[in-house]
């Protein structure tokens, strides 16, 4: 009987064990394709395949981006992605008067 508890409770272990693995890979979930922006010094920076709802700081914030993502990027006046400038959908650009300070990208 003992044995038949302990093959259980190894098959429960590697059960819950899959389910948590294959529960974290589907949420973790990222945009396709390239975020372009530049600061005012014209410095140009790039976020390859940025994560979705995360918020990304832009260094000396932007004055010019262009989403080359699948994902709708907004962008923020703030650096913590708080107080949202505009948004632009996939394939996008656009130049700013008043540079925004981040980005989030969320699926449409």
């Amino acid at each position: 009987m003992r044995a038949f508890d302990r093959a259980g409770r190894a098959a429960l272990v590697i059960g819950t064990a899959a389910v948590l693995v294959t529960g974290l890979a589907t949420s973790s979930q990222a945009a396709t394709g390239t975020f372009t922006y530049t600061t005012g010094s014209g410095v140009e920076f790039e976020l390859n395949n940025p994560a979705d709802d995360s918020c990304f700081t832009l260094n000396s914030g932007a004055t010019g981006a262009t989403n080359g993502t699948d994902r709708i990027a907004t962008l923020y006046r703030d650096d913590s992605c708080q107080s949202s400038v505009l948004s632009l959908g996939p394939r996008q650009n656009a130049i700013f008067g008043r540079p925004p300070l981040s980005v989030k990208f969320t699926v449409r």
